[in-house]
């Protein structure tokens, strides 16, 4: 029996731990909230918390049992899944993983003298769907658009019939940018610094609002002027999703 107290002794501290993660997230001051509110407060602000308002709700049910007597003779005793779960949800509130740990690497970027044919086939072998485009001016860079599969297509279905499909022996200046800003294949910038639920977020936000969000590029303070660091497609959420079953 003593040992089953110091089990629920342990968790309640740990959970108590994770209520001021979360009330802290959620900016209410007051300890009058109820728990409901200042959760569904700090889901709004954290995309960490939203994924995991499921378990949060789990866990908080067990901290109940255990804050009235009459009802902990119903548990035996607490495995240590409950307190890596606590544990787990503290660290990634308060330091979730950065878009720029879990994504950084070298991205394959173009300036508008390349000519098409080039990134056609570079972007064949390596599978890249998104290629940035950029103006060199003296020494920075001027963002362009986005050349991507769908900039192909739709330029092919605009143009072929009229017998002018040979823009892939161009420059990719020469290429309308209408193709490369597709207001059905959009694009965003981020920083680094950005959480990776955050991004993840982002995907999904614009298939909520019929939209397909086709790249995010990661830049050091999300100016799309900066050469990106990193970048996440729709192929890269399973990396975000294994937080997810923590």
């Amino acid at each position: 029996m003593k040992d089953k107290k110091i089990q629920q002794g342990k968790y309640l501290e740990k959970f108590k731990n994770l209520e001021a993660h979360l009330k802290r997230t959620s900016g209410v001051s007051s300890d009058r909230t109820q728990f409901k509110d200042m959760l569904d407060k700090a889901r709004q602000k954290s995309p960490v918390i939203k994924y995991k308002e499921g378990l949060i709700w789990d866990l908080y049910g067990l901290r109940n049992v255990f804050a009235h007597a009459d009802r902990e003779k119903y548990i035996a005793e607490i495995n240590h899944f409950a307190y890596e779960a606590i544990d787990n949800l503290v660290e990634l509130i308060s330091n979730p993983p950065t878009v720029g740990e879990k994504f950084q690497k070298e991205v394959y970027w173009v300036s508008e003298n390349e000519i098409t044919e080039v990134v056609i086939q570079e972007m064949r072998e390596k599978l890249y769907t998104h290629v940035p485009v950029y103006r060199k001016i003296e020494e920075n860079y001027k963002f362009i658009g986005v050349f991507s599969e769908s900039s192909v297509f739709c330029w092919l279905a605009d143009n072929i019939r009229e017998g002018r499909a040979d823009f892939y022996k161009k420059q990719m200046k020469n290429i309308n940018p209408k193709y490369l800003n597709d207001p059905n294949d959009l694009y965003k910038f981020i920083a680094s610094n950005k959480n990776i639920f955050e991004a993840y977020d982002d995907f999904k936000v614009a298939v909520g609002k019929g939209k397909r969000l086709g790249v995010i590029f990661i830049t050091p303070s999300s100016k799309r002027d900066e050469i990106p660091t990193g970048i996440i497609t729709a192929w890269d959420l399973p990396e975000v999703e294994k937080y997810f079953n923590q």
